[in-house]
């Protein structure tokens, strides 16, 4: 960082947020990538610690009042509630428990969002706290636990492939997420749709069909004698049969 350079406060937010959703990096490491000194970074994460994840530079000129400051806070807080409302749908897509869930939708929604055209930066700490689960936790679930997303593509396909194929084709994206999470898997079933798309394939639910009579005309071989009198006087009288088929792999069955 030049000598005299100023940051806006839109530059000093995200570079806090950069420095806490990416707890792997040393602060050192994280202030060369954004091009800052780390006693910069370090100022501005523990003045963003006791704002409320807000960096107040009205000294600078960058709130003309208060009610300025005040509109910016408000912003910072829609747009993190409106993250975590769209992780907290996601996460239903995830079984097991919630907060595991809320944690897996929340990686995968990082992803995405950094994936776009224009690229949208997530609050993580905003975001969790607004979901009510700590950032700490979040981090060592991340740490224990990388979601799919975050592996290479085709290690997820192959295992995909496999359960795909041991269904014998029948399973589709719901079952086959349920049988990855059994594995350890954390993925969502959208993510699982999608990688089955490209991969060309999807549940084959062609009903397997059995001629179970030859004619329906039984007019002149068979007699309805019961003439839908369904309360014989004594017991044996009438008796009433059915047959069931049964489809497994190797056949019908009855």
């Amino acid at each position: 960082m030049a000598k005299g350079t100023k940051y806006d406060q839109q530059f000093k937010e995200s570079a806090v947020r950069y420095r806490l959703d990416h707890p792997e990096l040393t602060l050192k490491k994280a202030a060369e990538n954004l091009g800052i000194s780390d006693s910069a970074l370090k100022t501005w994460l523990r003045t963003a610690k006791e704002h409320e994840g807000c960096v107040p530079t009205r000294g600078s000129g960058n709130y003309s009042s208060d009610e300025a400051k005040e509109i910016a806070r408000l912003q910072r807080e829609l747009r993190d509630t409106k993250d975590a409302l769209e992780i907290l749908k996601k996460s239903h897509q995830y079984p097991g428990e919630m907060t595991e869930a809320v944690y897996t939708a929340t990686a995968e929604y990082i992803l995405e969002m950094a994936q776009r055209p224009v690229k949208h930066r997530v609050s993580v700490s905003g975001v969790l706290k607004r979901l009510g689960v700590s950032r700490s936790g979040y981090n060592a679930w991340k740490k224990r636990c990388p979601s799919a997303t975050e592996k290479h593509p085709g290690e997820v396909k192959e295992k995909i492939l496999k359960i795909y194929e041991d269904s014998h084709q029948n399973y589709g994206a719901p079952k086959i997420t349920r049988e990855l999470w059994k594995d350890g898997e954390k993925i969502a079933v959208k993510t699982v749709a999608n990688y089955m798309r490209q991969m060309g394939i999807k549940a084959q639910r062609v009903k397997p069909y059995a001629q179970t009579t030859i004619d329906s005309d039984f007019s002149k071989e068979l007699h309805n004698i019961l003439q839908q009198q369904f309360n014989p006087e004594q017991p044996d009288a009438v008796w009433v049969s059915d047959i069931t088929y049964i489809w497994t792999f190797e056949g019908w069955y009855t």
